[in-house]
């Protein structure tokens, strides 16, 4: 509906449509549709039956009629992929799509966008070898600022900052409201830390605030705990030892001693500027109570000019809406106080959304849905818990969550800054809004998963069993799951456009290589000359110490061992000698002949036959063997010539 309002203020009433489930507005003849996920898969349908595999070309010809002037289809906040309930409709919606429709997707929540545009890429752009291209930006017109409201007391004002002047971590006045703080011996006020005794009486009270949409903190406590006592100086003094269990009770009341109230934080945000708001509560009835709390106490945030507008723009939702009015938040309105969920009637959010980008309502109540889905920028976000109750039960948020609901603050244009207010809750504190300030936020997880209502749709539009198998390898988390295949598969892709990009160049006759490139291809190939010419020399040397130090070995044998020695000699294509030695006795086996030779101690090369023969004797046969030239010159030394005739 907001995107209808502004889409048509823009580019005229005619031009723009709106498809929902409910609503039907110019969407036939419309060049620009606002429609839902689920409306466009629904039209899809029909081609991904026809196709085969999920939306080829093909399967566009059969799609719905509606989709044949379509160029582009622009999916705003995809991260919903990642979404439970609804992530399977989205998967359909990129898995069926024509190849032929242009493919945009927005998000400001997503830790890999990579591996969601190489699974775009695979199932979307893969017959029309078009590529998927990722453009990132860290860059925020409006910067935040990030703010930590609780109950005002002597060791903290009521609204601070969360984070140190670097924002890299938390407060240092903050930490003795941390575990660690707690466990250092920090000790806070009284009416902070320890427990009333009386517990009925504030079970009570507690209820009748909450009921109020206020928060639960007893106003009337007056510091004693059961089980204290007071110390000299007037402080609680154990009169016992707690147990754990008493400590972890103990800790929880502190943190409800802490939680502020509703009229306490809206004036905390009056005192420093910080209005308009949207406060998110995850609790629909939870919002309708905070607007009505805060009437009952008579919080008037408006001017009289501004109670003026706001009367005037109700009058005229009256006369066009007449069934559409709330008459209980009538009174809320007028003093710049709403609610915002998917209970209300589209008309009446309308409104509320309409009043609050004109800036006649300061505080709005709103669930996450507001976040996810309006463009409704104030100057601050409140969150009122950082946690939430899921399928199993609560649940802390996540970084994207919590980062989609920060986004709301700073209005483009308006604000410098936009502030974040994370308020103290009876189950978290400044340490879990630290951690989710700064964590980075969470990859996208594919929730894709085979429905009865997905198969009878599928099986109505005459798919058969083969599309149901296709559609399921086709999803996200199938893509995730075979990273290597897809590197591999891109790293093909790359190659190929390579080479039929060179023979594209040689068919036209560019194939010339340009002065610098030669120049470079000449220059290294010198360079690969030279280093083959080093590397041939290197091996020479090598080879030349090797013998070197053969010839010193055997030289210390024959004169240091009165037997003879072995020598085997290993040739290798006639470049590489590898040799081995060792001392033997008269004793030893005969080794093969054609690759043992030996040397008698005075020098002369004998076979190792005759050791065998004449092993009786006290000296080896003096008919030593011609010696072979190649070990000649291998084992000649000329420097030993000069002094040695031998």
């Amino acid at each position: 509906n907001q995107k209808l309002r502004e889409f048509q203020a823009k580019f005229g009433v005619r031009r723009v449509g709106l498809k929902t489930g409910d609503v039907d507005v110019n969407a036939a003849d419309a060049d620009v549709v606002v429609m839902t996920t689920e409306i466009l898969r629904n039209m899809l349908y029909p081609g991904a039956a026809s196709g085969g595999d999920g939306g080829g070309k093909d399967a566009s010809s059969d799609a719905d009629y509606r989709l044949d002037d379509v160029g582009v289809v622009i999916l705003d906040e995809v991260h919903y992929l990642a979404d439970a309930s609804r992530g399977t409709v989205w998967e359909e919606t990129i898995i069926y799509l024509p190849p032929r429709i242009q493919l945009l997707c927005l998000s400001a929540t997503v830790g890999n966008p990579d591996d969601l545009a190489g699974w775009i890429e695979e199932v979307h752009c893969a017959e029309t070898a078009a590529r998927c291209r990722t453009v990132v930006s860290d860059f925020r017109p409006v910067p935040l600022r990030w703010h930590f409201s609780m109950r005002p007391g002597r060791m903290w004002p009521g609204l601070g900052p969360l984070l140190n002047r670097r924002g890299d971590r938390m407060h240092a006045d903050l930490r003795p409201f941390t575990k660690e703080g707690r466990r250092e011996g920090f000790e806070t006020s009284e009416d902070e830390r320890w427990v009333n005794d009386d517990d009925d009486n504030f079970g009570r009270r507690d209820r009748g605030n909450r009921a109020r949409g206020g928060s639960s903190y007893n106003s009337s406590f007056r510091g004693r705990g059961r089980g204290y006592r007071r110390g000299r100086d007037g402080g609680p003094t154990p009169s016992y030892a707690p147990s754990p269990r008493d400590r972890l009770e103990n800790d929880r009341q502190a943190k409800r001693r802490l939680v502020p109230h509703v009229e306490t934080v809206v004036g905390q945000l009056v005192a420093a500027d910080l209005l308009p708001a949207v406060w998110f509560i995850f609790s629909r009835k939870g919002c309708d109570q905070a607007a009505d709390y805060l009437c009952e106490c008579g919080a008037s945030l408006v001017t009289g000019k501004e109670r003026k507008k706001i009367q005037e723009a109700l009058a005229a939702f009256q006369l066009a809406n007449p069934d559409a009015v709330r008459p209980e938040a009538i009174e809320p309105l007028l003093l710049g106080i709403a609610s915002h969920h998917a209970g209300l009637l589209p008309g009446w959010k309308g409104l509320v959304e309409a009043l609050f980008q004109r800036g006649l309502l300061k505080v709005v109540f709103a669930t996450e849905t507001l976040a996810a889905g309006v463009n409704m920028p104030a100057r601050s976000s409140v969150l009122s818990t950082l946690s939430k109750r899921g399928d199993s039960g609560p649940r802390s948020l996540t970084s994207n969550e919590f980062m989609q609901m920060a986004g709301r603050a700073g209005r483009r244009g308006y604000d410098t800054v936009g502030h974040v207010v994370c308020l103290q809750s009876p189950f978290e504190g400044p340490e879990e809004a630290f951690f989710l300030v700064t964590s980075p936020p969470e990859n996208l997880r594919s929730r894709f998963s085979v429905s009865y209502g997905m198969v009878l749709n599928l099986v109505k539009s005459g798919s058969d069993l083969a599309t149901v198998r296709a559609t399921v390898e086709r999803s996200f988390g199938n893509y995730l799951g075979g990273r290597a295949r897809r590197d591999q598969t891109r790293e093909l892709r790359r190659l190929r456009e390579q080479r039929d990009a060179l023979q594209e160049q040689i068919a036209a006759g560019a194939s010339e290589v340009e002065p610098e490139e030669w120049a470079r291809f000449t220059k290294l190939d010198g360079r690969l000359k030279e280093e083959r010419r080093l590397l041939k020399t290197v091996a020479r040397q090598t080879l030349e110490s090797r013998a070197e130090g053969a010839r010193k070995a055997i030289g210390e044998w024959q004169t240091l061992g009165e037997d003879f020695v072995f020598v085997e000699v290993f040739v290798d294509d006639g470049e590489s000698v590898e040799m081995s030695r060792e001392k033997s006795s008269q004793t030893r086996r005969s080794p093969p002949a054609p690759v043992t030779v030996g040397l008698a101690p005075d020098g002369s090369w004998i076979s190792p036959s005759s050791v065998s023969t004449n092993a009786s004797n006290d000296a080896p046969e003096k008919n030593a063997l011609p010696v072979n030239e190649r070990l000649n010159d291998l084992f000649h030394d000329d420097d030993d010539d000069d002094d040695d005739d031998d």
